[in-house]
């Protein structure tokens, strides 16, 4: 119970306590209550059951190049060796798009990317769905695809696809 006081001039008031129990005590009531209400939520949700795929829906270059609304940008990573610096071991070497090799140490080589997604693009029957394909393995570094990225959002496209492989070593 809290100590009331009355203070006059000439008396020297007490100390003043609060007891906190009360409120402590509805606090954990409020816990209790809001995981339970959360458990009860939860499991009255629907559970969803996803339909698991039978075969790859990985397509080919070939078949890539037949279909008018997508384009894929194979980015084709550096050789990894036992000596490789770690910094360059990320490093991406060429794109491939729609079969035509771009290679990066060419100064021209984002015109050259440009140009051929554009070219895609503009050939395609519905532009509002055109898809942009990324493919690298696990090794490339975000800065060989980001120019991909950039290079099809400067043409229009939103719709795009990140594909990663994860790159095994070679068996020796």
């Amino acid at each position: 119970m809290a100590k009331n006081l009355v203070f006059r001039k000439d008396e020297v008031g007490g100390d003043v306590s609060i007891n906190l129990t009360p409120m402590i005590d509805v606090t954990f009531q409020l816990i209790i209550f809001f995981i339970i209400v959360g458990q009860i939520a939860s499991d009255e949700l629907a559970q969803l059951i996803l339909p698991r795929p039978y075969q790859s829906q990985v397509i080919t270059e070939e078949e890539g190049l037949r279909q008018p609304n997508r384009v894929i940008v194979n980015v084709v990573s550096a050789e990894k060796k036992d000596n490789d610096d770690p910094l360059t071991a990320g490093e991406a070497r060429e794109y491939k798009v729609s079969g035509k090799r771009i290679n990066l140490k060419y100064p021209n080589a984002y015109e050259d990317l440009v140009d051929a997604i554009k070219a895609r693009y503009i050939a395609s029957e519905k532009p509002n769905e055109f898809v942009v394909e990324i493919r690298a393995d696990e090794r490339v570094a975000y800065l060989a695809v980001e120019p991909i990225m950039r290079a099809a959002g400067g043409v229009g496209i939103s719709k795009m696809n990140l594909t990663a492989e994860v790159w095994t070593p070679p068996e020796e």
